[in-house]
């Protein structure tokens, strides 16, 4: 079975479109004209932004080779792709708005000091292992008084009482999936499945912050919170099968695990998991946090 494993298809879900849609809607974007994309996959949260703010010119970074050309794909069939920073320069200044792609890091930013009016970033700061680290960076990049916005569901607090039992089923789930393909394998003479052992990412790895947590350390980077709340989204199965096909969401979840097979676990997993606990869509919190640089 082939499985989708980029970001792209649990970023096209309705349910993720709208709870993204509504942070940014809550955001003082008038006067914004230049803003950074930080982990900005194939670029959801800046069509979004260009569909409110339609003059402004946006940088997107990204590691993902892969999601990158995905965006870049799309953007250009739109007539919204700046194919160089002269171009989007050029966009700008006659108002007419655009993105900009360029493959790189969130906390390794290769911009110029004091270029930004916004940095954003949609449910990916989790994954940084260095904060301090990835703050000073957007604080550098962020003009006197910019804005820095995110959101996460993946942090203390993302679980509504009465919850957990989705998740808990969904991961024993995706391990009967595991177990049963390699069984299968071997029964037919071939290899099992291997897990490798020790691969577990810091990110996953109980490392979530409560929005105290977040509040305090953008403070003590230098930034002062303007707005601190959550936002409820609607999880459907077809929210779980996404978000577990992305290699970058399965190789933690089921560390060790071929990224395929961890992947096309969590698929059938989260059907599994919603047949046996008889619901339809579970809620879940997002955190959403925005804060001016001092």
């Amino acid at each position: 079975m082939q499985v989708n494993t980029t970001y792209e298809p649990f970023s096209q879900q309705p349910e993720y479109i709208q709870v993204n849609s509504e942070f940014l809607q809550t955001l003082p974007l008038n006067s914004i004209n230049r803003v950074l994309d930080l982990a900005c996959g194939t670029g959801t949260l800046a069509e979004i932004l260009l569909s409110i703010r339609p003059e402004a010119g946006i940088v997107g970074i990204d590691i993902s080779a892969t999601s990158l050309d995905i965006g870049r794909r799309h953007f250009r069939e739109r007539g919204l792709l700046a194919e160089n920073q002269a171009e989007l320069d050029e966009r700008i200044a006659d108002q007419r708005g655009g993105v900009l792609f360029v493959e790189g890091s969130a906390d390794i930013l290769p911009f110029e000091s004091d270029g930004f009016d916004l940095v954003m970033m949609g449910n990916s700061i989790h994954m940084l292992p260095d904060k301090d680290k990835l703050l000073s960076a957007i604080h550098r990049v962020l003009k006197p008084g910019g804005l820095f916005a995110f959101n996460s569901a993946f942090f203390v607090g993302t679980y509504p009482e009465g919850t957990e039992y989705v998740y808990t089923e969904w991961i024993k789930s995706a391990l009967a999936y595991i177990t049963e393909q390699d069984e299968a394998l071997r029964e037919s003479g071939k290899p099992g499945i291997t897990r490798k052992r020790g691969k577990v990412k810091k990110a996953f790895n109980k490392g979530w912050m409560a929005a105290d947590q977040w509040v305090s350390l953008l403070e003590q980077n230098s930034f002062g919170v303007q707005h601190n709340g959550l936002r409820t989204m609607q999880w459907t199965q077809e929210s779980f099968e996404t978000v577990g096909a992305y290699s970058g969401f399965a190789e933690v979840m089921m560390s060790g695990y071929p990224a395929e097979v961890a992947s096309q676990s969590l698929q059938e997993g989260a059907k599994r998991a919603f047949s046996t606990c008889g619901v339809s869509a579970i809620p879940r919190y997002w955190l959403e946090i925005a804060a001016t640089k001092k």
